[in-house]
């Protein structure tokens, strides 16, 4: 197997190495048995606009496949530019306790959500997180810092983007499932949205 991700098979985050050159053979060998329509829709590695990394310990990345170990992570090949610009400086911030930390690249600029038992973040992690290139900052609902309002388009309608909100990890992405949907649902006197989230299906 060609392997090119420094991390796959080290952190837990990737089923596949999706950088790897043979990574559409490997993932059309696992769907062998599966009944398709058409061709397959790929997309591509560096798009992804959101991930979730771990701290603990005062260490910042992702888990260890099958472990609570974090592997420290400042470049990941699966994610956009404007995130892994963002990785060593989060990396760089004094953590205390142990959470969840989700980066979103909004329409806008960065979001970062941070969940984690321990209630409050010190005056020394406040002080370097408003630092740090992102348009909100939310630590257990609290708000950090906020200079705007994080938003996302959907079929030509700007909506405000909830901090820990789920997206669709790429546009590409986003943008495929949605041509799917519409392009079945043509001609239909009916359609039910169920568990619309902020609107990828809705608006078109």
């Amino acid at each position: 197997m060609s392997k090119t991700c420094p991390f796959f098979g080290k952190c837990g985050g990737c089923k596949f190495d999706f950088t790897a050159t043979d990574y559409k053979q490997q993932k059309m060998r696992t769907l062998s048995n599966v009944p398709t329509t058409g061709d397959a829709i790929w997309i591509a590695p560096g798009v992804r606009r959101r991930a979730d990394f771990a701290f603990a310990g005062g260490a910042f990345g992702l888990f260890e496949q099958g472990t609570k170990n974090i592997i420290p992570v400042q470049n990941c090949p699966n994610v956009v530019d404007e995130i892994n610009d963002i990785l060593p400086k989060l990396a760089g911030l004094p953590w205390g306790g142990a959470g969840a930390c989700l980066i979103t690249l909004c329409d806008n600029g960065i979001d970062i959500t941070i969940t984690s038992s321990v209630p409050y973040f010190t005056p020394e992690f406040r002080d370097a997180a408003i630092k740090l290139p992102a348009i909100r900052i939310t630590w257990n609902d609290k708000i950090i810092k906020q200079t705007e309002q994080p938003i996302v388009n959907f079929s030509g309608h700007v909506v405000p983007y909830p901090a820990g909100a789920f997206l669709q990890p790429s546009v590409a992405g986003a943008d495929a499932l949605r041509d799917l949907v519409v392009s079945r649902a043509t001609g239909a006197r009916r359609v039910a949205d169920l568990f619309c989230g902020l609107g990828n299906f809705t608006f078109a």
